[in-house]
């Protein structure tokens, strides 16, 4: 299962706005690594394309979006808000 990094650069005086786009990423099980940084199971999503079209509405005009699949044992980190043991996790199943 591909995972894949979303970070985003939104409009912080209407971050209320954004409540639809955090439903998203949580119902389809990603977690936030950094303020702006989800890791995402495939869940549902077979590209980055599809991932970028289930986002992209849910953003304003001029937000910036990223998104990158990861390849697993080529990533490094240090003090995320996920825990170690469950950062390895999700590497271990895609």
């Amino acid at each position: 299962m591909p995972l894949y990094l979303v970070s985003y650069d939104i409009a912080e005086s209407n971050s209320e706005d954004y409540q639809p786009l955090w439903d998203l990423l949580k119902v389809r099980h990603a977690q936030r690594l950094l303020n702006s940084l989800w890791i995402v199971p495939e869940a549902g999503f077979d590209s980055e394309k599809r991932l970028q079209e289930a986002i992209r509405p849910l953003m304003q005009e001029g937000d910036g979006l990223l998104i990158v699949k990861i390849v697993p044992g080529e990533a490094r980190w240090n003090h995320l808000r996920l825990s170690e043991s469950h950062l390895r996790q999700l590497f271990q199943r895609s």
